[in-house]
C-alpha cells in the first residue's frame, strides 16, 4: 500500500514550536512522573489490580499500567496546553 505511509513532514510528526514549549513540557513531565511513579500510587494500584485480577500479578504488568497512565496524562496535558495557548 504505497499511499498509506505517514510522511515525516505530516502534522503528527511536526516539531514546530517544540523548543519553545520544552520548559513547560519538561516540568509537566517531571511532576506527572513524580505522581504516577510514587510508591504510594504503586501500592494503591497494586491493591486495586489484586482485588480485580487476583493475587500474583507480576510487577511488569503494574509498571506497564503506570507507563500507559503516564503516557495518557502527558498526551492530555499537552493537548490542554495547546488549547490554552491558542485562547
Amino acid at each position: 500500500m504505497e499511499g498509506d505511509a505517514i510522511a515525516v513532514g505530516s502534522p503528527m510528526f511536526s516539531t514546530t514550536g517544540l523548543v519553545d514549549k520544552a520548559p513547560i513540557v519538561s516540568v509537566l513531565g517531571a511532576v506527572l512522573f513524580f505522581v504516577v511513579a510514587h510508591p504510594f500510587v504503586f501500592k494503591f494500584v497494586d491493591s486495586v489490580v489484586d482485588s480485580v485480577v487476583g493475587t500474583g500479578v507480576q510487577r511488569d504488568l503494574l509498571v506497564f499500567i503506570h507507563a500507559v497512565v503516564f503516557g495518557l496524562l502527558m498526551l492530555g496535558s499537552l493537548h490542554l496546553i495547546e488549547y490554552l495557548s491558542n485562547q
